[in-house]
């Protein structure tokens, strides 16, 4: 993922021949803001990547984006999801946190909106939010241990979440 809203896939033998595949996925009018950088996460028995989009471009949607990685490596969408509206307030830009996949579970965080959401992996289900529990914008990733989902904010807390 780039700043210009674009998603690239590389043969990774052959990266210097430029990429196989390029999914405008985010708003490149927007590109400036630098939303769109980070990592998706990889779900290897799913076979599917999961984006977090903050300024989507069409058939894209704001929210998260599974994609099925087929045998050739060239990416689909499987199902999309939509997330809260971005919270613009002038301040720092509204990244694109990186998505968490555990226990069949996709955890996508909404920085400047202070919320969590879980996905069922396989589906899109929407499982859970975070609501208003969170005071403090997230600017990481949320972590999943023993059993529990962690989610630090820059309030100086962590937040544990627990089935």
């Amino acid at each position: 993922m780039n700043k210009s809203g674009a998603l690239f896939v590389y043969a990774r033998g052959a990266i210097g021949g430029g990429y196989e595949q390029r999914l405008q996925m985010g708003d490149n009018r927007l590109a400036d803001n630098g939303d769109f950088i980070g990592n998706p996460a990889f779900d290897p028995t799913l076979r599917l990547l999961y984006v977090n989009v903050p300024f989507p471009a069409p058939p894209y949607a704001r929210g998260v984006v599974a994609l099925r990685v087929a045998p050739d490596c060239t990416l689909s969408k499987a199902w999309q999801r939509a997330t809260a509206p971005n919270v613009l307030d002038g301040g720092p830009n509204y990244p694109s946190i990186t998505p968490t996949v555990a226990n069949g579970v996709v955890y996508v965080v909404r920085s400047k909106n202070s919320l969590v959401y879980a996905f069922d992996a396989a589906k899109g289900t929407r499982l859970w939010s975070s609501g208003t529990r969170v005071r403090g914008r997230i600017y990481t990733a949320a972590t999943v241990a023993n059993g529990q989902l962690l989610v630090a904010s820059a309030d100086g807390s962590v937040y544990a979440f627990a089935p």
